[in-house]
């Protein structure tokens, strides 16, 4: 595998280094992130509503711990991330005088020595050491909620969210939900069953009309007030862009003020290092990826490995890196699919042996680490795609012509799992058989060995004799 052109990921150690070698040749000015260096100081600074801060502020005074002595205990703060949300929480409880308590996710290293304790286990017990040794003056804050993503988390979330509801304790437990959605080839990209974080999920159904649980949802920040923000720290920063450029800024951020200010302070020390003139005229290549689009459908990013799109230059339309964090499943049930449909896509015999030696390498890579190695996979996914990309695929290949198939690995592994269970099915019938007969055999045999049974009717009454009398009497004839 001589010809990698894709970027492996770095370890913690490789990116303090890089921290390191930064501060001991650069200003630690030139690096500091913008978003962190103009964070809002007080509420009037957050771009949020004027009338979405009084609706937080009245549900803070009206909870069970508040000054107006009300109902809610459970307040969700819904809407997508970069708007404010957070920020606004904890500004505003300081402007009213109260502690935050805040949950942070653990990170759990895997150690096969130590017994794994699940994180929704620990947030139940944050949750109930908080509200047991809580004050009137004390917000349990979730910012970060842990992951909610199986049936069985879910129910435990519920039942300790009910549990605490409904039990005589006062707090005020706010829960941040940012929105997120899993994007499909289907017309309802963004409909309520696409999400990954919804409601239903994270407060149970017979809450939902609940004096004592509130929700509150969060706009995306209007232009206006980006605008206005993007020319305060540009003023400050001392640097300026062009207002086309503003304007596609401000428009791609689709409403996220962190995510413009970020972009702002990209495409500014991007300009200023380059140190050329801004081009009015539009390049013939294609974005390397498009930074707009979501996360790809299973087929659409199968497309962008087995036909490889170029620029005109030679260069990638989609990088491997880039795909592989785009894709909507995990690493190696895409690599699977690539496995299934790579051979209609190449000709000569030369290209598919050199795109199996990278699928071989890739294979071998994720076979020598342990299974719950994430960066083993991650290369996995990063060599197979590689090899695939390399190679041009025959041109007379268009999508209107070429179907994608579904791996027959998954049938052969159910086929097998189906002849194992009949098999078992099998052996347990022959088994139950074995046993019922020699059971039958027996009583058979006891059966055809009672004397009785050859007595004829004389010699049966010359043994027990025979009052047919006494017999009626005793029957009540």
């Amino acid at each position: 595998m001589d010809e990698w052109n894709f970027i492996l990921p770095d370890t913690p150690s490789q990116h303090s280094a890089k921290r390191k070698r930064s501060t001991s040749t650069e200003d630690p000015s030139s690096y500091q992130l913008w978003v962190d260096q103009y964070e809002p100081k007080s509420v009037k600074d957050v771009c949020v509503r004027a009338d979405k801060v009084k609706e937080l502020q009245n549900a803070i005074e009206y909870s069970s711990i508040g000054n107006k002595q009300g109902h809610t205990k459970i307040l969700l703060l819904t809407g997508q991330s970069g708007i404010g949300k957070s920020i606004l929480v904890r500004l505003l409880c300081k402007s009213m005088n109260y502690d935050i308590l805040e949950w942070t996710n653990p990170i759990n290293d895997y150690d096969p020595t130590e017994t794994h304790t699940h994180t929704m286990t620990l947030f139940t017990r944050f949750l109930s050491s908080s509200i047991l040794r809580g004050s009137q003056r004390q917000i349990i804050f979730v910012d970060d909620i842990p992951d909610i993503t199986t049936e069985d988390i879910q129910r435990q979330l519920h039942a300790t969210l009910k549990n605490f509801v409904n039990s005589p304790a006062k707090f005020l437990l706010i829960m941040v939900a940012t929105d997120a959605w899993m994007e499909n080839s289907s017309a309802s990209y963004r409909s309520y069953d696409s999400r990954l974080n919804r409601t239903i999920d994270i407060i149970p159904t017979e809450l939902n009309n609940d004096l004592r649980v509130k929700q509150i949802k969060f706009n995306p920040v209007t232009k206006t007030n980006m605008t206005k923000v993007l020319k305060h720290v540009m003023s400050e920063e001392h640097t300026a862009i062009r207002k086309e450029q503003l304007d596609q800024l401000i428009e791609k951020s689709n409403g996220d003020i962190r995510a413009a200010i970020n972009n702002l302070q990209f495409d500014s020390v991007h300009s200023s290092k380059s140190k050329r003139k801004i081009q009015t005229k539009k390049s013939t290549d294609k974005p390397p990826f498009d930074d707009r689009m979501g996360p790809l459908s299973l087929f659409h990013a199968l497309g962008k490995v087995l036909y490889a799109k170029r620029n005109p230059n030679g260069t990638y339309e989609s990088k491997p890196e880039h795909i592989l964090a785009k894709i909507p499943v995990d690493n190696d049930t895409f690599i699977t699919y690539l496995h299934q449909n790579y051979s209609e896509f190449f000709d000569e015999m030369e290209s598919c042996t050199k795109l199996l030696n990278y699928m071989s390498d890739a294979d071998t890579i994720r076979s020598q680490h342990d299974w719950q190695d994430t960066h083993a996979s991650v290369y996995r996914g990063l060599v197979s795609i590689n090899g695939i990309m390399i190679n041009p695929p025959r041109e007379k290949t268009t999508y209107r012509q070429q179907r994608f198939e579904k791996p027959k690995f998954y049938e052969a592994q159910l086929e097998t799992r189906q002849r194992k269970l009949e098999t078992y099915r099998n052996d347990f019938m022959a088994s139950v058989q074995s046993r019922t007969k020699d059971y039958d055999s027996k009583e058979q045999m006891e059966y055809q060995d009672d004397p009785i049974q050859d007595f004829s009717e004389d010699e049966f009454d010359d043994v027990y004799g025979d009052d047919d009398d006494e017999l009626a009497a005793f029957m009540d004839y």
